[in-house]
């Protein structure tokens, strides 16, 4: 049997699972049906029962539920004087005493314990690794794989390697393709008037073929890929069919052009003054007509009421005097054509425009897979999104038997939490293990709730937890918790029930989502029935882009704020619940300036994920700051422009004063007064903080270096107060370099790019107020809640995108169309034949933030405080369904008192202070208010169980051992900066000037060679050296080239080659610095080397030169080796 709870919010789902988990585990079911407990001393049954979470958070929860019920029913909770929950109920089950049951459970409890690694409650990743681990072979990965758990970011990666090697590896007749297909594509932005350069790193477009790549790696591209990519494979099909779109939306916009520069010429004829024939035309239908003509295209969503009655019939194209005048006989046959090919062809454009937007990006998908699969060979590495697909070749492959012989682990019974939150792909490998279940007559169960589906856009399939009773066989499922007698709320007030119940209950079936919103209603609890509660909504009206709504918005919170700290609320009962960061953020800004401002307002301090940010601390900074300064090894001696280094510096002693001071703008102004100092030396002189003997550091590894900083640099009051910070870091630092990447640079970043978005578990503060995202509010509960900003108003600039098979299009041949493509889903696909599928897509949205509204007002416990804001303006047209703050101040109209009786009546519940309902209404002021305000009450004093800690305690200082400080050995001579790093540039630099040379006339040529000389010592590729290093880099040149032992090299010989790539019939590249054919007959091979390095090292090198030109038949070649520093030149013998 497996069990459906569909619980909604407040219901205790936690309390049910660890309920039943506790039940499995103590007892066992007889061929009746029944469930009778297991005999003391028998077989552990913990290992046969798997629950399955989806957070980490919610795994914790349950397992210190699950311990904690099992001890107090065994009696072993240590003063805990209060009887179990469970006991009862599981002593109904098992038809067992309480002592029978104490007895049973003590054991269970020990087992549990002392076998806790099967104590099997997971998140669901964690399971389908488990399992993926023990077949690895079978799935084709390495044993030892990494889980990657940042698509975007290896994505990112994988198309900046494609892009890369464009520029560095040879081409192949594949890779001009690629090259081609991005002109084309850069040069269709330029048409298109928008950023082009694929290349630049931090441009728009390379940004959003990033997205766009991640958006369309969902599971219906996985499902599909096959196909897709064997499709792409091919890439002159594709390109055929990109040539096709571009062609036939030309010829559509080519006739429309057509037909309307033939109305005009008429119109013209017989209006002189604007050639729009007013009087006898409308306007409308002429301005129509001049917009289509001029290109053959007009950018509109869609055509007006009145142009499409013109299209319709003709008569409607001329305003009412002039549907009689003589002149129609010549303008109806021209008008006609104008706007029949408007008609004909909006649609089509529309059509092949959404097509072409994204036509190029798909182009790159195959070349940006082979990346991806690059990536994941070379670094043992699998996407965490590849699981599932990974998954379904073993599971679905094997019989669940072989498949827990695999694994070593048989489960009888699953547990799973949050099902609305599963992924069909997840689903697809989870149900032939549940179906093995059911055949052997095990129970199972499955928790969750359609209307807090709110991660639909992580792939989370709602539909799934619907239909889910339909799809088993009959009589082997139950449903639970759809009535309301099912269905208790026990964790808010009897206002917030009743205002939720209502207005959730109006709005699903006015959006049409009332199957999904059917179990809404909740019973009051009895231990709340009594008590105050209180929901005050506000509605906000607005124009577009006018931020009144949203002052007004913050100064209710405000308000209600200042009230609800002085009646006795801390500010960790109080949470302000927020969309979007950018929400979050306006309301800190205004908090913070509240704070300012009124002296007089009860004291908070503010807790929110982003404050938890382990790069939100000064002291991090400043380690980071460091780093960076010491990985930046770029000089330069002219005073007005300032090197890498030197910015670094300036950086570094801003995040060093900050971390100080705590004034960003006093820091900075102290940190370019640094630099003025420093622009008073030589202006490339690093000034060092602190310093001890320049070998200090030297040698360290990354995670040494780091807790030098920590000693040296970073101040004693910041490492004792931003102790878990410091902490966290290091612990990043030494996950890092465990990963076998340990320099300084890497380190950087994989920071700038992950690291810094990363974030510390903070404990509870009742002194600071929480302000966090719907989404992470999920699961949690206060006494007091905030949402400010309940319109939700969609990001105008946020593309939406999904994969459609495509219908057939007029002029396409079909045999070069796509299996799929994804399409940006907007509001030109309703003039499409994609319509319907659009509507339903908007429908599926729109339910996501009824589902979200739904998460966020029923958090509360006492009081709700909310704010809409409804836009209203004329910019809505065509919109396909209402803004969600339409919809709730239209559903607060519809609960009216006749409505709510008929809920009542359609429950069987008689009206009375005991209803769920209550009738809501708007003042005159657009004010909505439920109950009314309430005191923090006191409260029974929490019990905590024996794994809960007695009391917390903030984490001390920092502590570290290290003394050195970390710029003794890093610090650079005056004489010469950077000298080992600068050497290695300086060789190529001499190495590259070297193979610019090509003829050589002393004196003749001497002002063009140094003048090429300057360009090239002046160029961006090569890091700049000081005057004096020039200076000596134009003297060995001279002296090299002047040489009268090399004279034959750069004068009077035959024939040159410089620098020149050869392949070799294995396909080996090789690459000469010079070749020259000397004036008697002599092929000579030169090949510069600066340093001193051993001859030795480079004879393998030379000879398989030598044996190449012998291969191509040519005999009497010499190699030789150059030593630019030192004249030295060696001979290569075969």
């Amino acid at each position: 049997m497996i069990t459906i709870y569909k619980a909604s919010a407040g219901s205790g789902k936690t309390f049910t699972l660890a309920r039943e988990y506790i039940k499995l585990i103590l007892g066992r079911k007889g061929e009746d049906g029944r469930y009778r407990l297991r005999r003391p001393g028998s077989q552990p049954l913990h290992s046969s029962v798997l629950a399955i979470t989806f957070t980490n958070k919610a795994t914790e929860e349950m397992k210190g539920r699950i311990i904690h019920e099992l001890a107090v029913i065994a009696g072993a909770e240590k003063g805990w004087t209060q009887r179990s929950p469970y006991e009862k109920d599981l002593c109904k089950t098992f038809g067992c005493t309480p002592e029978q049951l104490a007895e049973v459970a003590g054991e269970a409890l020990k087992e549990l314990l002392y076998d806790f690694n099967r104590f099997n409650v997971s998140t669901i990743d964690s399971f389908f690794q488990m399992v993926l681990r023990s077949f690895a072979h079978e799935a084709e990965v390495s044993g030892s794989y990494e889980v990657e758990l940042d698509d975007q970011s290896v994505i990112s990666m994988s198309i900046d390697n494609l892009l890369q090697d464009l520029n560095h590896v040879r081409q192949t007749p594949e890779s001009r393709r690629l090259v081609e297909w991005l002109t084309h594509f850069m040069t269709k932005l330029i048409e298109d008037g928008k950023g082009f350069n694929i290349f630049n790193r931090s441009s728009q477009v390379h940004e959003d073929l990033i997205k766009f790549i991640a958006d369309i790696s969902d599971d219906t591209y996985r499902d599909n890929e096959k196909r897709i990519l064997a499709y792409l494979s091919d890439p002159t099909k594709f390109d055929d069919f990109r040539k096709a779109i571009e062609g036939r939306t030309k010829a559509i916009c080519d006739n429309i052009a057509a037909a309307c520069s033939t109305a005009i010429v008429t119109m013209k004829r017989f209006d002189q003054k604007d050639g729009k024939c007013t009087g006898i035309v409308s306007k409308v239908v002429a301005d129509a007509i001049y917009n289509w003509g001029a290109t053959g295209y007009y950018n509109t969503q869609d055509l007006s009421a009145t142009l499409r009655k013109a299209i319709g019939d003709i008569d409607n194209a001329y305003v009412s005097a002039g549907k009689k005048s003589p002149r129609r006989q010549e303008l109806d046959p021209v008008l006609y054509d104008a706007l029949n090919a408007i008609g004909q062809g909006f649609e089509d454009i529309n059509m092949l425009r959404l097509i072409a937007s994204n036509i190029y990006q798909l182009g790159l998908l195959a070349r940006v897979t082979d990346y991806l699969n690059r990536y994941r060979l070379e670094n043992s590495t699998i996407l965490l999104s590849d699981t599932n697909a990974l998954l379904a070749k073993v599971i679905g492959g094997e019989d669940s038997p072989f498949l827990y012989e695999k694994v070593g682990v048989r489960f009888n019974h699953y547990l799973i939490d949050e099902f609305q939150d599963t992924s069909w792909s997840q689903w697809q490998n989870l149900s032939p293990l549940i179906a093995e279940s059911l055949s052997e007559d095990h129970d199972n169960l499955v928790i969750g709730d359609e209307k807090q589906c709110i991660y639909r856009f992580r792939g989370s399939d709602p539909s799934l937890l619907h239909n889910l009773h339909h799809n088993q066989p009959e009589g082997s499922s139950e449903v639970r918790g759809e009535s309301i007698d099912e269905n208790t709320n026990w964790r808010s007030s009897g206002p917030v029930i009743r205002f939720n119940n209502t207005l959730f209950s109006a709005l699903a079936s006015s959006q049409g989502f009332g199957d999904i919103y059917s179990g809404v209603a909740q019973q009051i609890s009895p231990k709340h029935l009594d008590d105050p509660g209180y929901v005050r909504l506000r509605v906000f009206e607005s124009e577009r882009g006018d931020t009144e709504a949203d002052e007004l918005a913050l100064q209710e919170l405000t308000v209600n704020l200042r009230r609800q700290l002085e009646s006795g609320y801390r500010p960790g009962d109080i949470a302000i619940l927020v969309r979007t960061w950018k929400e979050g953020e306006s309301v800190i800004a205004h908090l913070e300036k509240v704070k300012a401002d009124d002296g007089s307002f009860p004291q908070f301090n503010i807790v929110s994920d982003r404050s938890l940010l382990i790069s939100r601390s000064a002291a991090v900074m400043l380690i980071v700051s460091r780093l960076r300064y010491l990985s930046s090894i770029e000089f330069t001696p002219r005073h007005h422009k300032k090197s890498r280094r030197e910015i670094a510096r300036v950086l570094n002693d801003f995040e060093d004063i900050f971390a100080r001071s705590g004034s960003a703008s006093d820091a900075l102004l102290e940190a370019i007064s640094r630099m003025e100092a420093r622009n008073g030396t030589d202006g490339i002189q690093p000034s060092q903080p602190s310093g001890t003997p320049d070998e200090a550091i030297a040698g360290l590894d990354l995670v040494s270096l780091v807790e030098t900083i920590i000693s040296t640099v970073v101040p004693t009051a910041n490492r004792e107060s931003e102790g878990v910070f410091i902490t966290a870091f290091q612990d990043m630092v030494s996950d890092f370099v465990a990963k076998g990447k340990a320099d300084i640079r890497s380190f950087l970043q994989w920071w700038d790019e992950r690291g810094q978005n990363m974030s510390v578990a903070g404990a509870d503060d009742p002194t600071a107020l929480n302000i966090l995202t719907i989404h992470k509010s999920k699961g949690l509960e206060f006494h007091c809640v905030h949402v400010p900003f309940a319109g939700f108003i969609p990001n105008s600039r946020a593309v939406d995108r999904a994969w459609f098979e495509l219908p057939e299009i007029e002029g396409i041949p079909l045999d070069i169309m796509p299996p799929m493509m994804p399409l940006n889903i907007t509001r030109a696909m309703t003039l499409t034949p994609l319509c319907e599928q659009y509507v339903e897509l908007q429908r599926q949205k729109q339910l996501d933030f009824i589902n979200l509204l739904y998460v966020a007002l029923t958090r509360a416990v006492d009081e709700l405080i909310v704010g809409v804001k409804v836009i209203r303006s004329k910019n809505s047209k065509g919109d396909t369904l209402p803004s969600l703050a339409e919809v709730i101040t239209d559903s607060i109209a519809a609960c009216t008192p006749q409505y709510c009786a008929s809920l009542e009546a359609a429950h069987g519940i008689t009206s009375g202070k005991d209803s769920p309902y209550a009738p809501l209404s708007l003042d005159a002021e657009g004010v909505l208010e439920l109950g009314a305000p309430t005191q923090r009450r006191e409260e029974e004093s929490e019990r905590r169980s024996a794994i809960d800690p007695v009391e917390g305690e903030r984490i001390s200082g920092y502590q570290t051992g290290a003394t050195t400080s970390p710029w003794t050995r890093t610090r650079i001579s005056d004489e010469h900066p950077g000298r080992m790093a600068v050497a290695r540039e300086r060789g190529i630099i001499l190495h590259d000037l070297m193979a610019r040379i090509a003829l050589w006339n002393g004196e003749v040529e001497r002002y063009n060679q140094y003048a090429q000389f300057d360009m090239a010592a002046a160029s961006e590729e090569w890091r700049e050296l000081s005057a004096g290093e020039i200076a000596e880099l134009r003297a060995i040149v001279e002296r090299r080239v002047n040489d009268p032992q090399v004279a034959g090299w750069f004068n009077g010989f035959r024939r040159l080659l410089l620098e020149r790539e050869v392949m070799t019939d294995s396909g080996d590249i090789k690459r000469f610095d010079r070749v020259v054919w000397t004036a008697d007959g002599e092929i000579h091979l030169i090949d510069y080397k600066s340093g001193s390095q051993p001859v030795n090292r480079y004879r393998k090198q030379i000879r398989g030169y030598l044996a190449f030109f012998k291969s191509i038949g040519y005999l009497g070649v010499r190699a030789f080796l150059y030593y630019l520093d030192s004249g030295k030149i060696i001979e290569i013998e075969s």
